[in-house]
């Protein structure tokens, strides 16, 4: 019976290095190769397929089509113009002061006989024109209303000397289509007041 000593750990031979070296010289030309036929972004493709746009791309000159760019310009302006006061004027509308007064109009007996019941703002968009500021007590604004009857400019007038004293009503009209002013604060039925 034969008994077997350690077998001691195989040395690489000299040709598996080579073979290696081979292979990785093999594999670098190949690189090589593809990068010189195609340019880096060549190479690169997204979902759909087309080249994505890589800093080797000019960027696109503002200047080259100016009557195109002013247009566009003004359509931006326009827009964000239009949105800011459609902003403020819905934080007008939905004011607790425009709250409190429409809900006072709409108890009005002398407005119910003027412009009838189901009243409210007129239009589709209410437009308030004037200040309605209640931190600095400056409240002038007028807005469309209307009835099942008629429509009128209904217009508040109120200020205060500061915010620990309550508003002072100055004016308080509905004025018709005809020209008519009619004096709601001296409707018997109603009493407009503000904290």
């Amino acid at each position: 019976m034969l008994i077997l000593g350690p077998l001691r750990k195989l040395k690489p031979s000299p040709f598996t290095y080579a073979s290696k070296w081979m292979a990785s010289k093999r594999t670098f030309g190949t690189v090589k190769m593809i990068m010189n036929q195609h340019k880096a972004d060549e190479l690169i493709l997204d979902k759909s397929g087309k080249k994505p746009m890589t800093v080797q791309h000019e960027l696109p000159d503002p200047s080259k089509e100016p009557r195109r760019n002013k247009i566009y310009f003004i359509a931006f302006v326009v827009v964000m113009g239009t949105s800011l006061f459609g902003i403020f004027n819905y934080e007008k509308v939905s004011s607790p002061i425009m709250n409190s007064t429409m809900y006072f109009l709409r108890r009005s007996q002398v407005a119910r006989d003027l412009i009838g019941k189901e009243i409210t703002f007129a239009g589709i968009f209410p437009w308030v024109k004037g200040p309605l500021n209640t931190m600095k007590g400056d409240i002038n604004f007028t807005v469309n209303v209307s009835g099942d009857k008629s429509e009128g400019v209904m217009r508040l007038v109120a200020n205060r000397d500061s915010r620990h004293h309550a508003f002072e009503i100055r004016d308080w009209t509905l004025t018709m289509k005809d020209g008519t002013i009619v004096d709601l604060t001296k409707d018997q039925s109603i009493n407009l007041r503000f904290n």
